[in-house]
């Protein structure tokens, strides 16, 4: 699944980041190359629905895809000041994805799907997914 339409989006949302990626720079930035904030897109999983139409055939194709943000947590055993850097960015990053309907998707409009923790890491970072899907269709 091809995300970079989603990567560019971000970008030219001039987002308070250091860095936006894709799957390729999350294994380095994974290992401790990264300076937070950032943000990484990875392609997540796709679900098709075929159709029937009387001499056509047609699918819809749900693409799920993931938004990580990496954000800081250098003071503060519980977390907080990773958490006040998280929810505007979560804000942001939502603002300029829901609602958005990409040429590929068809004029079908993206929707969050939810987010959840991955970990905070040794590194004093905290890694947060939040989850997005649009639909494409396919006919032959």
């Amino acid at each position: 699944m091809d995300v970079d339409f989603i990567i560019d989006r971000l970008r030219q949302g001039n987002l308070p980041v250091r860095q936006i990626g894709g799957a390729a720079e999350l294994d380095a930035a994974m290992g401790g190359v990264v300076t937070p904030p950032a943000l990484f897109v990875l392609p997540l999983a796709e679900r098709t629905v075929a159709g029937p139409l009387l001499g056509l055939h047609q699918e819809t194709d749900t693409a799920e895809f993931g938004v990580l943000l990496c954000v800081a947590n250098v003071q503060g055993a519980r977390g907080q000041q990773a958490l006040a850097q998280l929810a505007p960015l979560r804000a942001a990053v939502r603002a300029l994805l829901s609602g958005w309907a990409p040429a590929r998707c068809n004029g079908v409009a993206m929707v969050k799907q939810g987010g959840q923790l991955l970990r905070f890491d040794g590194d004093a970072r905290m890694w947060w997914m939040d989850r997005f899907s649009c639909q494409f269709y396919y006919r032959s």
